[in-house]
């Protein structure tokens, strides 16, 4: 996954820049093929505002939210748009199950044979 984030006008610590990366990332749990994310903080009159944007696939997943602290807003957006990955993915999983498991499996399995191993 490809990660882009954009600050504008605000002051992120390594900590919360630390925090907000870590929260970026968890999206894979959700839907492991994703494969950008952008992230837009900007600040406005009152708080910040955060810009969210997945590229799935050939769709484009999008969330906004403010708050008047920066990872709070990434946070929502974050939330955000996991309730529009599950809600993807089902889809998915309702238009061709198939498609979706093999993939599933073809990501998880392990790249060497077990069975070779022992010798």
């Amino acid at each position: 996954m490809k990660l882009t984030i954009t600050i504008r006008e605000i002051d992120v610590s390594d900590a919360q820049r630390a925090k907000i990366e870590k929260s970026l990332g968890t999206l894979e749990r959700y839907f492991n093929q994703i494969i950008s994310t952008e992230l837009l903080l900007d600040k406005e009159r009152v708080g910040v505002s955060a810009d969210l944007k997945l590229q799935v696939s050939r769709e484009f997943i999008t969330a906004h939210a403010r708050s008047a602290d920066v990872v709070t807003a990434v946070l929502e957006a974050c939330d955000k748009v996991k309730a529009q990955l599950k809600k993807h993915k089902s889809k998915l999983k309702e238009k061709d199950p198939k498609k979706v498991t093999s993939t599933t499996e073809r990501l998880t399995r392990p790249k060497t044979n077990p069975e070779d191993l022992d010798r």
